[in-house]
């Protein structure tokens, strides 16, 4: 027998637990899908979607009586409706695609909040959140997820899951959009499995590896001759950065994962992942066990 844990309601985004519930009005329709993060609009009774820039208040509720909800939880709530907003740790929600596109979820991982009132996966590195992107081998660029402007990127750490000798990955913003491909990392090393650390002191400068947006500048010569990268964050511009990567052309399969260690207000933790979810290809529906 096949155990898969709690079941996905129907037309329902409360699962388990007695939600706290407040009535609030629909500032603005972008995004407003039931299940969906928000924030507080212009005044305190408004809302609109989660921006990843402001703290969430709660999840977009469906089926509380005495509000104004769409027809089905795959609509938009309508501009100046009344919905509820549903918070409380402790209770399980479902997000109807409420899982970013380019990100897997597995049972337990911790969630933080993002923009459109999505999630992503994430964990903690040294006090700050790392935003977990799966990777594989690809010699072409790949575009992720995208980084809404405002947000501070301090740093990314690759995790190798599949290793290769010659591996290498380069991270960094989508070219076509005015970006810099290896301006995270550039020629990171995919040759152990496990955590990789950047090489920051080389003799030769174009073998340290933290990007260009990570670095503040090179302090060249002495200490045995080599080149120092002082690291510092990358604040991301207006209209956000798509994230991505390209691997070299190892005669293996390489495979990991990419962590964004980012700084934001509205990238908060708001939850776990109750049940194993991929949203790869597009954005996915999600249980949460709440957090706020």
């Amino acid at each position: 027998m096949s155990l898969t844990g709690y079941v996905t309601p129907l037309n329902k985004i409360s699962m388990g637990g007695e939600p706290l519930v407040q009535r609030l009005v629909v500032e603005t329709a972008t995004n407003m899908y039931p299940g969906r993060l928000v924030i507080k609009g212009t005044d305190d009774s408004d809302i609109k979607v989660a921006d990843g820039v402001s703290a969430p208040l709660g999840w977009l509720g469906y089926e509380q009586p005495g509000c104004e909800p769409p027809d089905n939880i795959t609509s938009l709530y309508s501009q100046g409706a009344e919905a509820p907003v549903l918070s409380g740790a402790g209770r399980l929600l479902y997000m109807p695609a409420g899982l970013a596109a380019k990100t897997v979820a597995v049972k337990s991982d911790l969630l933080l909040s993002w923009s459109a009132g999505q999630v992503v996966p994430g964990a903690w590195f040294g006090g700050r959140l790392g935003v977990r992107i799966p990777f594989s081998k690809s010699t072409s660029e790949v575009s992720t997820v995208t980084i809404p402007a405002g947000v501070v990127v301090r740093d990314v750490v690759v995790q190798v899951t599949t290793n290769e000798a010659s591996g290498t990955i380069d991270v960094g913003t989508l070219s076509t959009e005015s970006g810099d491909a290896d301006g995270f990392l550039d020629g990171e090393s995919l040759t152990n499995a496990g955590f990789v650390q950047h090489n920051n002191f080389d003799a030769t400068a174009s073998n340290n590896t933290l990007g260009t947006l990570l670095v503040e500048s090179d302090i060249v010569g002495d200490v045995a001759s080599g080149s120092f990268s002082i690291p510092t964050g990358y604040l991301v511009p207006t209209g956000g950065k798509t994230v991505t990567y390209t691997t070299s052309d190892t005669t293996a399969t390489v495979a990991g994962y990419i962590y964004l260690v980012l700084e934001s207000p509205g990238i908060v933790p708001i939850g776990k992942c109750e049940k194993s979810v991929s949203a790869a290809s597009a954005a996915a529906g999600i249980q949460v066990r709440t957090l706020i």
